[in-house]
């Protein structure tokens, strides 16, 4: 159960050792809150959420700090993988955390309050008005704690809000390929999205059009200026099998070429 937790270190083990501690006491609050000691194991038990509470919280931002250095070093693509990846591990750490947290706030908040109330029709001048109001502080701040321990698991990983499986991606990695020259790596990625149904509008791209046009482009322009007949029809036929959407116009031009590169073919 706690397999994948505890593969992201020591500071696991301290959450979970933390977390039993509180859920632990919370129960043990609430089954003797009507006796003397009820009170001050409810108090116990709200520490002991706290501290679970913002372990988890601290090593979420720890842990997702970590991948964002790790991701500044790296390309576009392949950091959005790796946040994407991160991210995933930290959330482990956020819901332990999270479920902890709730689960001992609900049992110790409700026996501390019920050892107070007790004490309070027992003996009003007991304890004044120190003791509730520190019991409302820190369990308000464990309340806040425990909201800020599960922000993260609404939060999505920054970038594209995409799915690391989402062929979508596909049209920011053509796009980084472009940008850097590298055209036939960048044509793949565009053909491979559009034959798994990918949307363009999920990408966030500059312009999925555009990205088709200076692949055909590019294409083209290394089919005319090839060496020899076998190179041409290379890249001219891969530009006929693909499944980018190109315009008509530009599907007249490769038809044109190839035609061209069929007679060159034929024996004279």
């Amino acid at each position: 159960m706690f397999g994948a937790l505890f593969a992201q270190g020591s500071l696991a083990y301290v959450l979970v050792g933390l977390g039993f501690a509180a859920l632990a006491t919370g129960l043990l609050a609430l089954a003797v809150s009507r006796s003397s000691p009820g009170l001050w194991v409810g108090l116990v038990s709200l520490v002991l959420t706290l501290a679970c509470s913002s372990t988890a919280l601290v090593g979420t931002i720890a842990g997702r700090a970590k991948v964002d250095r790790q991701a500044a070093e790296l390309s576009p693509t392949e950091a959005q993988r790796v946040r994407d990846e991160g991210y995933r591990l930290t959330r482990d750490i956020s819901e332990a955390g999270f479920g902890f947290g709730l689960s001992s706030l609900l049992l110790g908040g409700a026996g501390t309050v019920i050892a107070l109330l007790r004490r309070r029709r027992k003996d009003p001048e007991a304890f004044g008005l120190g003791l509730p109001l520190g019991a409302m502080v820190l369990g308000g701040v464990c309340a806040f704690s425990v909201i800020a321990t599960a922000t993260p698991l609404w939060i999505g990983t920054p970038g594209r809000n995409l799915k690391a499986d989402d062929p979508a991606r596909r049209f920011a990695a053509a796009e980084e390929n472009l940008a850097e020259g590298r055209i036939g790596p960048a044509c793949t990625e565009l053909d491979e999205a559009f034959r798994a149904g990918a949307k363009p509008e999920r990408a966030q791209v500059r312009s999925v059009d555009a990205l088709v046009s200076e692949c055909f482009e590019q294409k083209m322009e290394q089919a005319l200026n090839a060496t020899s007949l076998e190179d041409r029809n290379r890249e001219l036929e891969w530009l006929a099998a693909s499944s980018l959407p190109f315009s008509e116009a530009q599907r007249a031009g490769l038809e044109k070429e190839r035609a061209v590169s069929r007679e060159l073919a034929e024996p004279k």
